[in-house]
């Protein structure tokens, strides 16, 4: 009630931060006579003068008015675009670490130079992010012209790039960049075995791009570096085709699925079949079952078969590309060549579809995108649709979302869902709607949910003489061309989900793209030509009612329905929307059945449809509880990685610290008194008493040697008797080296260790994640023993590194050999250090 009152007379937040930043709006458009009188050098100089101002006053908000006017000013001079005051107010809202809400087609690539060229002036780099490499490249390219024009330097980083060209990429002022090779580039710095191989520099600020894709869809799926473990993956193949048998439609189903989970299980009965089959193939002896401990390995191999048999449909979820499967992301309908799902489902899903099944992998460094993301400094993001996000967006990232209004007014024509009974029936009335406005020549984007439904709808309309174009995961590499030209009259465009997203639709066809893709020489008299042959396309597409948005299906998210719709009616223009569904779609079958009945009932004839309002807010409600359902996962999700992190981070900064040190020999001594100090404890009983025992058989077992030690010490004094025994022959041992190059094997010695162990955690940690719900049923509250045993396991790890370390020393043999030398002095040329124990690589 408060909060109605307080709305009331002081308006909402937007209609705060909008008047509270008119004032500055004004002064910009103020400066905007003066600068467009002075000459490009004097406009070029203004970049200097903005440091200078900051280098006595670092408050960046002081010289915001003159840094933005400026930018639109250079703008203006290199690509022809100019700022609008709306444009203005949204580079206001990233500057200040928010979320810019903003239409489709209100410019937000333009918008994103001003904060980014007055947060480069202080030094420390700017990354705006994309969702995809393509983006970065196209944005790099044109937006770089004005960053370059006031004297920044711009950086691209894209797939593929070396380390060198990496390594200058972020050096630059601004850096564009896709979302995943930033965060992997983090992990590979994290895992480089010298400063030399590291591309990052501390990260100061970001401007993401379609912000909602990136931060709440991407989010579900963490970034994993991983690498092969050797696993045999000839039981896929072995136990796939006995999965294959199992049915879920029976009276008596094998498995029981989960559509909302997306989850599935055995049942009593599948059980007892599965069991049945590896009994009579010989992998499951007859007096044994499934359950038992020795049988864990077959488990995991039925568990990731079911799923990919029940769960991974191809052309929804994957794709088989070159003999080998490509996952699909669920949002944006494009493929992630490289991405493997874990847990053995990819191996599962390549003995569904009999293709090379390879090893099975192991983590080797991961990170949520939550957490990479809120290690900058500032992070701001700006899209077409996050205010139905916003709670998520401000709990998790404190991230305030503002809706920024549009330059001109939005004319788009939505009319209420069309529900039909069957898919046949729906298919078959989309296309009667875009044969009817085909005739007509207005131009039609269709969304579908799948490539399998895009696939089919495609041959449908050409049963029916309908040209078309398809865009999904098998045909991204033409993504840019296709959406570019789906304004042209009478153009029949069908995308998969978000493909597309980032390219604006023109009515008409975009004139620019054309005329940059023409591959013969275009002069001023053909230009004037293609531009006039243009507008009387986009007069024709007006007339017929812009472009009309069809979306073959409800999404689970309504802001990927309204990313959709706002695919049309940019600046002002016509357009209009409309989504047909039928009872067989996906979200349908989660809904809840009393709805679903009510609405059966409603019609008596599977060709009938029905189209009332009320039916749009019970498929609104139903999108809403999906939302929240996801934001528990996403919640969940980040409980645990954040306790993960928190360790990550520490890992992280010692191992960096450890990489940048020249020289780690003044701490070995340190280090060997921990080991020595760490394995006695291991030998200590809760009522501190020594198993000497046990203890003097490990340390011959782990240091190969052990000094004579008295029977009356205490732990401290073995400790440290321990320490300076170890150290003492440690010195003996290479004194006589050179000290420069040893202390290079030894620094790498300790990366070895530091990262195999690190390895092997995540691996346990991993474990601890996937059996820890469990201990609800105990009555314990599962998060907060996941963070006592990972503390515990953390602790546990670094005890680990510090004691295999000072055991490769131990066992570390120097054989010299006698070389003639101009200096006559040992070299490590000459010597050839060996230990019984395996070298660990770092992967």
């Amino acid at each position: 009630m408060l909060q109605s009152v307080l709305k009331f007379f002081l308006g909402s937040k937007n209609d705060q931060f909008i008047k509270k930043m008119q004032p500055k709006v004004n002064a910009i458009n103020a400066m905007e006579e003066t600068l467009s009188e002075i000459d490009d050098h004097s406009l070029k100089s203004k970049t200097q003068a903005l440091r200078d101002k900051l280098k006595q006053d670092p408050n960046l908000d002081n010289i915001l008015v003159e840094a933005f006017a400026v930018v639109r000013e250079a703008s203006k001079r290199t690509i022809g675009l100019r700022h609008h005051d709306v444009q203005l107010l949204g580079g206001m809202a990233l500057h200040h670490g928010q979320i810019a809400e903003m239409a489709t087609g209100e410019g937000k690539t333009l918008v994103a130079t001003l904060p980014a060229y007055l947060n480069a002036l202080s030094g420390k780099g700017v990354h705006i992010v994309t969702v995809n490499s393509y983006l970065a490249k196209r944005d790099a390219e044109w937006m770089g012209k004005i960053f370059q024009f006031l004297g920044l330097s711009v950086g691209t980083i894209i797939p593929n790039l070396s380390i060198e060209e990496r390594q200058a990429a972020y050096r630059c002022d601004i850096t564009y960049a896709n979302n995943g090779e930033l965060g992997f580039d983090f992990l590979r710095d994290n895992m480089a075995t010298s400063a030399s191989q590291q591309v990052l520099k501390p990260l100061n600020y970001a401007i993401v791009d379609e912000v909602d894709s990136i931060l709440i869809d991407e989010a579900r799926t963490p970034l994993i570096i991983s690498g092969p473990i050797g696993k045999s993956s000839d039981m896929y193949r072995t136990i796939y085709p006995l999965v294959e048998k199992l049915d879920d439609k029976s009276e008596k189903p094998d498995v029981s699925i989960n559509l909302k989970e997306r989850q599935v299980q055995l049942t009593e009965e599948g059980h007892d079949r599965i069991e049945k089959m590896l009994k009579n193939h010989g992998i499951l002896e007859k007096d044994s079952n499934i359950y038992l401990n020795e049988n864990a390995l077959i488990l995991h191999f039925i568990d990731a078969c079911i799923r990919a048999k029940f769960i991974l449909k191809k052309d929804i979820d994957y794709i088989v590309r070159n003999q080998n499967i490509v996952i699909i992301d669920e949002n944006t309908g494009r493929a992630m060549p490289g991405r493997r799902w874990s847990s053995g489902h990819h191996q599962a899903v390549e003995a569904k579809e009999n293709v090379t099944v390879q090893e099975e992998n192991q983590t080797l460094a991961s990170i949520t995108f939550q957490n990479f993301f809120r290690i900058y400094d500032k992070l701001s993001g700006m899209t077409g649709t996050a205010d139905t996000e916003a709670q998520e967006l401000e709990e998790i990232y404190n991230l305030e979302v503002l809706v920024i209004p549009t330059n001109k007014t939005c004319i788009r024509k939505d009319s209420d869902d069309i529900i039909y009974m069957t898919q046949q029936s729906k298919f078959q009335a989309i296309v009667d709607d875009i044969v009817r406005r085909n005739k007509k020549q207005q131009p039609v984007l269709v969304g579908t949910t799948s490539i399998e439904n895009s696939e089919y709808l495609s041959q449908l309309l050409k049963r029916n003489n309908i040209a078309h174009r398809v865009l999904n995961a098998k045909q991204h590499e033409a993504e840019a061309e296709i959406i570019a030209q789906a304004g042209e009259p009478g153009r029949v465009t069908i995308a998969t989900n978000m493909a597309g997203r980032g390219t604006d639709i023109v009515l008409g066809g975009n004139i620019e793209a054309q005329i940059q893709s023409s591959k013969k020489r275009l002069d001023q008299a053909k230009i004037t030509k293609m531009r006039a042959e243009w507008a009387e396309k986009q007069e024709i597409v007006k007339n017929a009612g812009g472009l009309h948005v069809l979306g073959s299906e409800r999404h689970e998210c309504r802001r990927v329905d309204n990313q959709l719709r706002g695919r049309c009616s940019r600046q002002g223009d016509p357009g209009s929307s409309q989504f047909f569904l039928s009872l067989e779609d996906h979200l349908f079958k989660i809904f809840p059945k009393g709805v679903l009945d009510f609405i059966k009932k409603s019609s008596g004839n599977p060709q009938e449809s029905l189209q009332a309002p009320m039916l749009n807010h019970a498929i609104a409600s139903n999108q809403k509880k999906m939302e929240a359902h996801y934001f528990d996962i996403r919640k969940q999700l980040l409980k645990y990685d954040d306790i993960a992190n928190e360790q990550r981070l520490v890992f992280y900064e010692q191992r960096n610290e450890l990489l940048h040190l020249d020289n780690i020999s003044p701490h070995i001594q340190s280090i060997i008194a921990t080991a020595s100090e760490n394995i006695v404890h291991q030998h200590v009983n809760e009522h501190g008493v020594i198993a000497r025992k046990s203890l003097e058989a490990d340390l011959n077992k782990t240091f190969s040697k052990k000094p004579d030690l008295p029977d009356d010490m205490t732990t401290q004094s073995l400790s440290d008797t321990l320490g300076q025994f170890y150290y003492a022959d440690y010195e003996n041992k290479t004194h006589h080296l050179p000290r420069e190059d040893f202390s290079i094997f030894e620094k790498n010695l300790l990366l070895s260790c530091m990262d195999h162990h690190w390895k092997e955690h995540l691996l346990t940690m991993e474990d601890l994640r996937e059996g820890i719900g469990f201990r609800g049923y105990a009555q314990r509250n599962p998060e907060h023993e996941y963070k006592i045993d990972s503390y515990h396991l953390f602790e546990n790890m670094r005890k680990k590194v510090t004691i295999d370390f000072v055991s490769k020393l131990m066992y570390l043999r120097i054989n010299e050999r006698k070389e003639e030398t101009p200096s006559n002095t040992q070299s490590l040329v000459g010597t050839k250090m060996s230990t019984p124990l395996d070298e660990i690589a770092t992967e």
